[in-house]
């Protein structure tokens, strides 16, 4: 009885480390599980804290920003973006700005450009045209890739000022520097200009022409009674 009452004992004891044990191992699991999962909840809220700057930064910025992987498809659009195209970044993601917003005249230029930044050209700057809910506007684009440890492009950011105004500008300037102001025919410089590149294309091979000269006998008198508008 007594040998049986020991062998007991020993084995109670022997459970109970045991028992010891398997607690410890599991409260050190769960700790260690805790740990893991408070971690993860911290690398969650840095990685939304990131995208929420980036994106407040994003749609804080006083142009169009657009952000595109290497094939040149949307994967970022601010919302200067969206209120200047009238499309949600749900609208256009997957989608390239020279399929929606480009004019068909300029995409080739573009997608060259696109080509030339997925190959590995770090900054490219140009000017082309997007469709807006305004009409058609010029815009200065500055691009920039993003390159990965490999050194291959995984992301382009552009970035858009609006110039619409200043070729309107030019524009405005450049006629009113080649054309009269009164009848809106052609300055008598612009008209030598244009008369010297006649003749210059007339002696390459180009087309041949004609020059007309009209006097009009005391044109002064229409002027002087009816103003120069009615001359």
């Amino acid at each position: 009885d007594e040998t049986r009452i020991v062998n007991e004992l020993t084995g109670a004891r022997q459970r109970s480390r045991l028992f010891r044990y398997c607690a410890a191992i599991l409260g050190a699991l769960v700790g260690v599980l805790g740990i893991v999962m408070y971690r993860e909840k911290l690398v969650r809220h840095a990685i939304k804290s990131s995208y929420e700057f980036a994106s407040a930064a994003l749609d804080a910025a006083g142009g169009l920003v657009f952000i595109a992987d290497r094939h040149g498809r949307f994967v970022r659009f601010n919302r200067r973006c969206e209120r200047a195209t009238g499309f949600s970044l749900k609208d256009v993601k997957g989608k390239t700005s020279w399929e929606l917003f480009v004019p068909l005249e300029e995409r080739s230029e573009v997608l060259s450009i696109f080509d030339r930044l997925a190959e590995g050209a770090t900054h490219i700057n140009h000017e082309h045209h997007w469709q807006t809910s305004d009409g058609v506007r010029l815009f200065s684009w500055s691009n920039t890739t993003l390159m990965n440890k490999a050194g291959r492009v995984d992301f382009i950011i552009a970035t858009g000022i609006d110039i619409s105004n200043r070729e309107a500008a030019e524009e405005k300037l450049g006629y009113e520097a080649t054309h009269d102001a009164l009848t809106n025919l052609l300055n008598r410089r612009q008209f030598l200009r244009e008369l010297d590149m006649a003749i210059s294309g007339a002696k390459s091979g180009g087309p041949t022409f004609s020059l007309v000269l009209a006097d009009l006998d005391h044109f002064k008198i229409i002027n002087d009674t009816h103003g120069h508008e009615s001359g």
